[in-house]
């Protein structure tokens, strides 16, 4: 069976230009909304005649609000996808150890037929952060992966004899398909993503944010604040986080293929001594 690089393409932007978008989209909102603001100030004649109050401040303040809560369910979001990218490959590197171990249960010479297939295997299944570099290379990757995967189930049937006890071939079977379930769950787990339209709608949401802020620092009379600029470069890191979040093998928030590695080298590392 063929696997083609479409049929899981890496992301369409790197994490380094979103970032670069969400601080310079957000400034500039702020930057746009005071200059406008002024515009309006000046014309409306509030340097002459200040008004006891600004139109809208409340709605501002409700629309920073529903800001705060966007931001809450979606850094919750985020981190729990991180999350489970990380407990699947724990998984992972339990199933296959311990279908290791259990083939110790097998006579030769499907014992060490089915051992070494499973270490082939492991190997594959560490993800390199270059995985993601282009669509050929996480097809290749794909391929590699599943192409080995294949392998594991029929070693397993013809490791069993009609005279192994019923309980190892029990053992034997239940650990292969582990194994074979453990890589759906990671792989579902790492194309598990916020949507994005709703990435989009939080970032938009957030510039207009950073645009009232500075259009109502204009129509108070103000200058253009630093605060409304904190305010700006606050809601891009959060946002930011976010996106970081999303991408597991770029960013400074990454799974860690560690487990994975020492999986793969201890299972190594017993092939050689036998």
């Amino acid at each position: 069976m063929e696997y083609t690089a479409l049929q899981i393409a890496p992301p369409y932007f790197s994490l380094v230009f979103l970032i670069s978008v969400v601080f310079v989209a957000l400034p500039v909102a702020a930057l746009v909304g005071w200059l406008l603001g002024r515009r309006s100030f000046l014309s409306l004649g509030y340097d002459k005649s200040p008004p006891s109050s600004i139109s809208g401040e409340d709605t501002s303040n409700a629309i920073l609000a529903l800001l705060g809560l966007l931001l809450a369910f979606t850094f919750g979001f985020s981190l729990s996808h991180a999350e489970k990218r990380k407990v699947a490959q724990l998984e992972e590197a339990t199933a296959i150890s311990t279908a290791f171990v259990r083939a110790d249960l097998l006579e030769e010479p499907g014992r060490s037929a089915l051992r070494e297939k499973i270490g082939l295997y492991a190997e594959t299944r560490v993800i390199d952060n270059n995985v993601l570099a282009s669509a050929d290379t996480m097809g290749s990757y794909l391929q590699q992966t599943l192409k080995a995967q294949e392998e594991l189930w029929p070693a397993a049937l013809n490791a069993i004899t009609p005279g192994t006890p019923p309980a190892v071939a029990v053992l034997i079977t239940s650990g292969m398909t582990d194994v074979l379930d453990a890589h759906t769950r990671r792989l579902a787990a790492g194309v598990d993503a916020i949507p994005v339209a709703a990435k989009s709608v939080l970032l938009l949401y957030a510039a207009l944010v950073a645009f009232l802020a500075g259009n109502n620092s204009a129509l108070r009379g103000r200058g253009l604040s630093w605060r409304t600029f904190v305010l700006s470069v606050t809601l891009s890191m959060v946002i930011c986080v976010v996106l970081d979040f999303e991408r597991t093998r770029e960013g400074f928030i990454r799974v860690s293929p560690t487990i994975m590695q020492v999986t793969s080298a201890e299972i190594n590392a017993a092939l050689a001594a036998e």
